[in-house]
This record gives structure tokens, sequence and C-alpha cells, in this order.
């Protein structure tokens, strides 16, 4: 299988190889071709030394370096597409080597396999309308929710950078709502049906206690022409506001990762079984541009990571190992790693002497919770 990064381009190594292979063809094809013609052009100007021939000959001579040139730059091409692939090959092998002999280095964003359209039955987070959210930034928060909850006008047109007599936005973009959009993730599974991000938000702020509020307010004033809201919900926020979604929620106790990994795995897959939805913090590499990584995976001791929210969807057990599926808020699509990888990557918040995932059920008596 090719190897894919988040923004959906594939690479399939030996489809690379072989436009390589072809590219050697076409100059070894050429480079005859214009062996022959120099050839040709030579006898003819042996033959008729006249004007004409000379004249050819002459021709031939300056058009011949052009050819050559041509030669050379489909090697080159060749070249650069065959290293290309090694480079590739001795990287994957490199990072083989850095998990197996350095297990508590630092590392970059771990391999995965994503599942970018969940085929396999994964619920994805979808907004009120039904359709599926490309990331969790497009994630938006009620200006009247804000107002009610204290924020300022003036702190809401600073942080838009709207001037005095503008109107403010019905909605204002969440860039860290990935608490949400995982408990969307995590209520539609339990529930059985949708349960649009707009929900889950609107429900972390309607039971958001003293605490958050404040960060909420705190963090508006912090960000002065950012354009966006960039708060961070905790284990008993999202617990919070589970309840009123029609969730029973409450951070689950399970065995250390490190020192029990296989009664982890059980645990886990015992709580997925009996229909339970699970949520765990693990940290990720938020780089943005071309670095293939955005939002994936890294490792709890990377310095150039973040603390993130996912949805536990499923544990696999496959030849080559077991697998670990998440539902990734960051880009809204399901993603499978190795179960080594997953552990390497729980935050350190959750690495307790015995770790923890948010665990939601159906709440007793609730007949799916209350929708915005």
């Amino acid at each position: 299988m090719g190897a894919q990064d988040p923004r959906g381009l594939q690479v399939e190594p030996e489809a690379v190889r072989e436009i390589a292979r072809a590219l050697r063809r076409g100059a070894r094809e050429w480079e005859t071709l214009a062996q022959r013609a120099q050839g040709h052009g030579n006898a003819l100007g042996e033959i008729a030394r006249a004007v004409p021939g000379e004249q050819f000959r002459a021709f031939w001579a300056r058009q011949y370096p052009r050819w050559q040139r041509g030669v050379e730059y489909l090697t080159r091409m060749a070249e650069a597409l065959e290293r290309a692939m090694d480079r590739m090959e001795e990287a994957f092998r490199m990072a083989a080597r850095m998990v197996q002999e350095a297990p508590t280095a630092e590392r970059g964003a771990l391999p995965f396999v994503p599942l970018a359209l969940s085929p396999e039955g994964y619920p994805r987070a979808v907004d009120a309308t039904g359709r599926p959210l490309q990331s969790q930034f497009e994630a938006r928060v009620s200006t009247t929710q804000l107002l009610q909850l204290g924020v300022s006008e003036a702190s809401l047109r600073s942080l838009l950078g709207l001037r005095e007599g503008q109107p403010l936005p019905e909605s204002i973009p969440w860039s860290a709502a990935c608490g949400p959009v995982g408990l969307s993730m995590a209520a539609s599974a339990v529930l059985g049906r949708s349960v649009p991000v707009e929900a889950a938000i609107a429900s972390t702020l309607r039971t958001a206690d003293a605490s958050l509020q404040q960060s909420i307010r705190e963090n508006i004033q912090a960000r002065p022409g950012k354009g966006s809201l960039g708060f961070y919900t905790g284990i008993h926020d999202l617990i919070r506001a589970a309840g009123e979604l029609g969730l029973k929620g409450e951070p689950a106790w399970v065995p250390n990762g490190e020192q029990d990994s296989e009664g982890l795995w059980r645990s886990l897959q015992e709580r997925l079984g009996r229909g339970e939805a699970l949520m765990a913090l693990v940290r990720i590499q938020e780089k943005r541009g071309l670095q293939v990584g955005d939002g994936l995976l890294t490792s709890h001791q990377a310095s150039d990571s973040v603390s993130h929210w996912v949805a536990v969807q499923g544990l696999e057990e496959r030849p080559d190992g077991r697998y670990v599926v998440i539902g990734n808020p960051y880009f809204n699509r399901s993603e499978r790693y190795r179960w080594e990888d997953f552990l390497a990557a729980v935050d350190g918040q959750a690495r307790k002497e015995r770790w923890w995932v948010l665990a939601f059920s159906k709440g007793e008596g609730h007949s799916g919770g209350r929708l915005p």
C-alpha cells in the first residue's frame, strides 16, 4: 500500500519507480535516435560535399547538443525519482529502528493508515444539516451564548477586529474544539444517531461551570484580532455536556499501558464491547504547511506537540499486529495506528499510576438528550 498524507496525496513507490524506468528507457531511445541522425548527417555531408550537404552537417552540429541536453534531462529526472524513493524507504526504516531502539526518545508523527471516508462504519462528526465537517476548525460558537456567559461585546469586537458599530456575527469560529467534536462522535456512537457538533458545543457552554466561563473570557481577552476562539475543554466540561446530551460520562481508570499493555487492551476491548464510547487525551503534532503529519498522533514527549481529544472507535488484531482506530477531530476522520504508537501518544495528564480514558454510555431515563 502506498503512503498517504493528510491532504489526500497518495504515493505508490513501485509506480514511481516504473516512471523512473520509463524515463531511462526514453533517454536511451532519445540518445540512440540522436546518434543515428548524426551518423546520417555526417554520411550526407561526405556524399554531397556541395553546399546542401555541408549546410545539413552544420545544422546538425548545432542541434546535437540540444538533443544531448534532452537525454541528460530525462536521466536526471529518473535519478531524482529514484533517489526520492530510496530516501523515503530509508526514512521509514530509520523510523522503525528509532521505535525499536529508543522507545522513550522524542519522536515525530507516528505512522498511520487513514480511513478518511470512515468506510468501516465509524461515525464522523456532522453539522446540523448532517454534513460531515472537513475539520474541527469549522466548529463555531453561538455569539448569544458567549454573551450569556458574561463575555463583553467589546472583547468580541476586539477578537474579530470589528470597529464600533459593526454588527457581531451570529457565531464565531472555535479552533480548539476537539473536545466537543470528539464528544459528537462518541454521542453518535452510543445513541445510534447523528448528534451534531452544534449540539455538543451548545451543551458544553450551557453546562459550563465558573472555571470554564472564566477560561473563555480570559481566552477572548488575550486574542485580539485572532478571529477565532482558542479555549480548551477538560474532563469535567465534557462529562457535564454529555449528561445534557443523554449520556452518562465518567473518567474510567484503566491499567497502565507502559506496565500492562495487555491489561489495557482487554479493558478497552471490554468497554467497547459493552457499547460504551471512549475518548482519550493524546498528543498531536500541530504543524501546518507542507509538513506531513498535521494533526497526527505523536510521542507524548515531543516538544512540538499539543494535547488533543480523540474518540477511540475500535481495536483490531491483524496478522502484523494490533491496531487502534481513532476518530480524530482535527480533520474529522478515522485513523488507524499501531497499538504501541497509540500508547506512546497518550498525554502525560492521563499517564498516572493508573491511566484513564473518558467512558460514555446511554444515561438512565434519557430518551436521547437535549439538542438545541
